[in-house]
């Protein structure tokens, strides 16, 4: 085959790289970890639900859920990076969370 070259090296991995919309604020949605929402620290802003609480789920793909949860309004959380699924609630339509950092 033209172009074709077979080598001893293994391939690379390739890991998630996130888009610019990564960084964007989230709203009530699911996201992939690395691809759809940045690693970092995420922090819960606006009204909340009827109870102040902005909740946001990880679940790894498997469908076990490995951390989060329903936090007050301005609560900080790390979302690691990996093969994750981030579930942000619709029961709290009031809320958004905003990347800080790494």
């Amino acid at each position: 085959m033209a172009g074709y070259v077979e080598t001893d090296q293994p391939e690379p991995e390739l890991a998630p790289v996130p888009n610019g919309s990564a960084f964007d604020p989230k709203g009530a949605g699911v996201y992939l970890a690395g691809v759809d929402m940045a690693p970092g620290i995420w922090r819960s802003s606006g009204t909340g639900d009827s109870d102040g609480e902005c909740w946001l789920l990880v679940y790894d793909l498997a469908g076990e859920r490995s951390g989060g949860g329903i936090e007050p309004v301005g609560f900080s959380l790390r979302i690691p990076a990996g093969d994750l699924q981030i579930i942000i609630g619709e029961y709290s339509p009031g809320c958004t969370w905003t990347w800080i950092s790494e």
